[in-house]
């Protein structure tokens, strides 16, 4: 006769489900699941109730039901931890799935200055992440950021924007952009995605704008601004600005209808051109979006300062 046991913890499968013929270990092994409803009724063994769809972003209350992150059992909310109160977040006008998995506790500091677009592009970013920075602004008109102090202590390239995350240092536009998505993101952040050919689609940008794109611009406005000749500058700049064009032919971001950190990256170098009132009126696709882009809260919040200085 199969050994049975008449514990109290096992009083409510035995009422329902004879559990005197139930072996003890099988018993043993499911007593800490949830006790069986009476037979006829749904079980455990039931399929799981349908989940609610969220409703269309932009429709849902602003401080919606919390979500747990998967791997670490965190609460959190597109970019915010919900603690027991509810807090106030930023919004962008693109859909944002970009949820951290822990808030960092000690702030990170920015080195920056309002009249470099790159370094609003960095705020832009630990924005939608919802981190926590300290700000610290360097005088590029006095050459703060090439002072023995700076170049020794925060960094030898003598180089903004610059970020500090607890003693790590990393500076230029991309590695920073690259660091806090992995540094702070959940898995498979959509700014910037984990899998091979797409991420390696996101990286062939990000150099394409510090390599190609951001000196030519760079070249061209100082051109501009100085009365020099810039001719042949023009000419490449055409042909840079003509090849994202056609690719933003058929997408509404670079990479397709995603928002990304290569819109982030290439954006802080094409309004440089805001500087000399440059025209787009031949690249309608990069125009739009252009316009897109400028149309997020975030874009408006961060760079407000810099459209500023330059008007």
């Amino acid at each position: 006769m199969v050994e049975t046991s008449n514990d109290e913890e096992f009083q409510p499968w035995a009422t329902s489900y004879k559990a005197d013929y139930i072996p003890k270990e099988i018993r043993r092994a499911t007593s800490r699941l949830r006790p069986l409803p009476p037979i006829g009724q749904s079980n455990i063994f039931s399929p799981p109730p349908a989940r609610p769809e969220e409703p269309p972003f932009g429709t849902e209350p602003f401080h919606s039901k919390r979500r747990i992150s998967a791997s670490n059992k965190m609460p959190f909310r597109y970019g915010v931890e919900t603690p027991d109160a509810p807090q106030p977040i930023a919004r962008a006008a693109v859909h944002p799935p970009w949820g951290i998995a822990q808030k960092n506790t000690v702030p990170l500091t920015l080195y920056y200055n309002a009249s470099n677009p790159a370094c609003a592009s960095v705020a832009m970013l630990t924005q939608l992440l919802g981190l926590n920075v300290t700000l610290a602004e360097i005088d590029t008109f006095t050459e703060e950021h090439r002072s023995e102090s700076f170049v020794s202590n925060v960094n030898p390239m003598a180089t903004l924007p610059v970020i500090n995350d607890e003693g790590i240092k990393v500076y230029n536009l991309a590695p920073i952009l690259r660091y806090l998505i992995m540094r702070f993101s959940p898995e498979n952040n959509p700014l910037y995605p984990e899998d091979p050919p797409t991420r390696a689609f996101c990286d062939q940008w990000l150099e394409y704008n510090s390599g190609t794109l951001y000196p030519l611009i760079q070249e061209f406005v100082s051109a501009v601004v100085g009365n020099f000749s810039s001719c042949e500058i023009y000419e490449k700049l055409n042909e840079a600005l003509s090849k994202m064009n056609d690719h933003l032919k058929t997408s509404k971001f670079f990479l397709k209808n995603s928002f990304t950190i290569i819109d982030l990256a290439i954006i802080s170098s094409v309004i440089l051109l805001d500087k000399i009132k440059f025209g787009f009126q031949q690249f309608k696709a990069l125009e739009t979006w252009i316009q897109t882009l400028k149309g997020m809260r975030n874009f408006k919040e961060e760079f407000d300062y810099y459209y500023t200085l330059i008007n």
